[in-house]
Formats: C-alpha cells, structure tokens, sequence
C-alpha cells in the first residue's frame, strides 16, 4: 500500500474512531466499495484523470446519499 493510502486510511479511521462512528464508517464504506464493484461506470467515472473533479464530486454526492458525513468528506477530498 502506498505511503498515502495509509495516511489517508489512519485519517479515517482515526476520525471515526474518536466520533465513536467506526462501525457505522465501516459499513458506508463497505457500501460504498460495493457500489465501485457493481457500477463500473462508476468506478471508471472515478479514475478518468481528464474528468474535472466537481463532477466528480456530483456524482459522489448522489452515489453517497445517506453515508456518515465522515465517509462523504474523505471521499470528496480524495477525488480533489
């Protein structure tokens, strides 16, 4: 795993382990992978480098819905 995905992974976990919202992270983003898994659009929508980021980020807002805000934050800075 790279030196990043680690940082960003303990960011995480870190957050939702003091919110006292680890399982509830956990499983929106078990869900959210899910998602990646079924939708290949999805998860090439994602990955498209040419792709600006704001619409990358609309289309997270609608796959996440209802996820913990913790889980929406990450996802939003990541596709930064």
């Amino acid at each position: 795993m790279a030196v990043a995905h680690r940082v960003y992974a303990r960011a995480l976990f870190d957050a939702a382990q003091d919110a006292k919202r680890l399982a509830r992270v956990r499983e929106d983003f078990g869900d959210f992978v899910a998602a990646i898994d079924e939708v290949p659009e999805l998860d090439a929508l994602l990955r498209n480098p040419q792709l600006d980021p704001r619409a990358k980020a609309a289309a997270l807002d609608d796959v996440l819905g209802g996820a913990d805000q913790l889980i929406r934050n990450f996802l939003l800075v990541t596709v930064e």
